[in-house]
């Protein structure tokens, strides 16, 4: 979406189902798979968009829009990305976020300050400690 005045707000959850995958199609024309046992909530005002990783893994492939930040959070870890393609595993206390395209920005959810630039074919702990 080029044009600000098309943005449209959107809520969804998606939600997988042990041994059960689905692969979704937002509205900017960003993508998200989904692995077994994932859910996710997805948020978008005419200023933000924000997707909420709550358990399992999931590849994004974001569309770019720079005007229009994306903020993907895990319970641990806070990423800011325009456009890129990454997989972001919540699991066990810790998520783990590789880069399989572009860039991101990273921090831990409790020190936002504190961040990372991971770029392609990096990977990226963090921990409910760190």
């Amino acid at each position: 979406m080029k044009d600000t005045k098309a943005r449209k707000s959107f809520k969804c959850r998606y939600q997988t189902a042990p041994k059960k995958t689905s692969d979704q199609l937002l509205p900017d024309g960003s993508h998200i798979k989904l692995s077994a046992a994932t859910k996710v909530a997805v948020s978008y005002s005419e200023t933000r968009r924000r997707i909420r990783l709550f358990n399992g893994e999931a590849q994004f492939s974001i569309y770019k829009d720079i005007s229009w930040p994306l903020i993907i959070e895990s319970r641990q870890t806070l990423i800011r990305t325009h456009k890129s393609i990454f997989n972001m595993d919540q699991r066990y206390g810790e998520t783990e976020v590789t880069v399989l395209e572009g860039k991101i920005i990273a921090s831990p959810i409790k020190q936002t300050k504190n961040r990372s630039k991971v770029e392609k074919g990096e990977t990226l702990k963090t921990t409910e400690n760190n």
